[in-house]
């Protein structure tokens, strides 16, 4: 992520408020077992994945061809030697998931994992620096 330290807030347990939080923030905590199931990431120690949150519950997202677009912009690409083959996806996204994504071109995201719910969202992040 291109910070170093963020501030970590605990989201609401409303709904609208958590998503108005997450719309506005935009860095979220995910827990790693929501975005994958490899054994080695856990044996490392690492249990959440800071991921920003690129496209919101309302927007268009069309997945195709390794590329995805949000409202019709491109917002990122499949990495190409990726051991899982990106989603395809076209159609508005339902109420409480949202698309999240790394910053490096490999990392492991929405682009092969999928939408992410609401309820899997631990913390909202402010970035510091």
């Amino acid at each position: 992520m291109p910070h170093r330290f963020y501030l970590w807030i605990r989201p609401s347990e409303d709904p609208e408020e958590k998503d108005a939080q997450i719309r506005k923030r935009r860095y979220v905590e995910v827990y790693v077992g929501d975005l994958t199931q490899y054994p080695p990431i856990r044996e490392k120690g690492v249990l959440y994945l800071i991921k920003k949150a690129v496209c919101f519950p309302g927007d268009f997202l069309a997945a195709r061809g390794g590329e995805f677009y949000c409202n019709g912009k491109l917002i990122a690409v499949a990495y190409p030697e990726a051991p899982v083959p990106p989603i395809s996806y076209d159609g508005r996204i339902p109420e409480g998931r949202y698309f999240v994504l790394g910053i490096h071109p490999a990392s492991f995201d929405s682009r092969y994992m999928g939408l992410v719910s609401l309820d899997r969202i631990t913390g909202v992040l402010i970035p510091l620096f």
